[in-house]
């Protein structure tokens, strides 16, 4: 069947960004900070809470900086307007925040993601799965270097950073209380394989991440396999935390092996199963039945989580390709 995917409504044109150009002038450029926070983005400070506590000391100084902020959230959660080649163009949040926030371990001139109408058509098609409410996730075979794990775990950062994962569904905890920790997790074919998906194209991009998207986390040195949203016990953080009214998200992003049950029983907010097209040490499609379990409640009748399954594709019988056909 045919799926339609109804977008914003635009706002007054003379509003959008690029009208009145000609439109061959009319293209994505990436949002320019205002000068301070680039200068302030430069020190290069471990500990994020230092950056705010410099905003903190100096508001006077800032302050008339701070709508950008506010305006850079408001874009990644809701999305961005543009004039593109004489059309108005509306890219959603999770495209705007990689465009401009997802740096990439690779050469593509500036060290950013290339504007492309196809990705752009994608992005909308992954938000929208995200946001509906009856869609468990996206399969995406793909052809190579096409930057889908890289995108995948930019994702995996957008829903970590968000209280409950962005998600309504509210988790019940054991005692009865909100579960508000965020729990992520990525797969591939070799244990090796995911901490290299984590590492090189999640952690690469948290570690320079701008402090305003950066979260508080107790690892910012080079962890392999996991990372969490909380301050490390000796961090000034703590201290900090005492005097003022600081929120974490605790948030935890890990990688696991390729084993089926690697996830058993844990709540995942999202999941991300990297070349479940090459996969031999394990069946991806029993790992999925487990995968279901932990995006789902109430015998999978309640979903709270987001998968992705991206993976260019082996020889159907014996390396990996007829299981991932099934789950597509």
């Amino acid at each position: 069947d045919t799926i339609v995917i109804t977008l914003p409504k635009p706002p007054p044109l003379e509003t959008i960004e690029g009208y009145g150009l000609p439109p061959e002038q009319q293209m994505f450029k990436r949002t320019v900070w205002p000068e301070k926070f680039r200068v302030l983005q430069a020190k290069q400070y471990e500990n994020v809470e230092d950056y705010w506590d410099e905003i903190e000391r100096d508001w006077e100084y800032y302050k008339d900086d701070m709508w950008f902020i506010d305006q850079e959230w408001e874009r990644r959660m809701n999305g961005y307007w543009l004039f593109i080649n004489g059309k108005p163009t509306w890219l959603c949040g999770w495209h705007y925040f990689y465009l401009n926030y997802w740096p990439m371990d690779s050469d593509t001139g500036d060290g950013y993601s290339e504007y492309r109408d196809r990705d752009r058509k994608s992005w909308i098609f992954w938000y929208w799965a995200y946001t509906d409410p009856l869609v468990l996730g996206v399969n995406y075979p793909k052809h190579r270097r096409e930057g889908a794990t890289t995108r995948a775990q930019c994702v995996n950062f957008l829903i970590s950073t968000m209280p409950m994962g962005g998600f309504k569904v509210e988790i019940k905890s054991a005692d009865g209380g909100l579960d508000a920790i965020v729990k992520t997790g990525v797969q591939s074919k070799t244990e090796t394989d995911a901490q290299d998906a984590f590492r090189l194209h999640f952690f690469y991009a948290f570690r320079k991440m701008v402090f305003w998207f950066k979260p508080v986390s107790d690892n910012n040195q080079d962890p392999k396999k996991m990372i969490t949203y909380k301050a490390p016990a000796k961090s000034p953080f703590n201290q900090r935390k005492k005097k003022k009214a600081y929120k974490l998200l605790r948030s935890e992003v890990d990688a696991r092996s390729s084993a089926e049950t690697a996830y058993d029983s844990r709540k995942l907010r999202f999941y991300h199963g990297d070349e479940v097209g090459k996969t031999i040490e394990s069946n991806v499609l029993k790992r999925h039945d487990v995968v279901r379990e932990c995006l789902t409640l109430g015998a999978n009748t309640k979903i709270i989580g987001f998968a992705v399954y991206t993976s260019t594709v082996g020889e159907m019988e014996k390396k990996g390709g007829k299981n991932f056909a099934s789950i597509c």
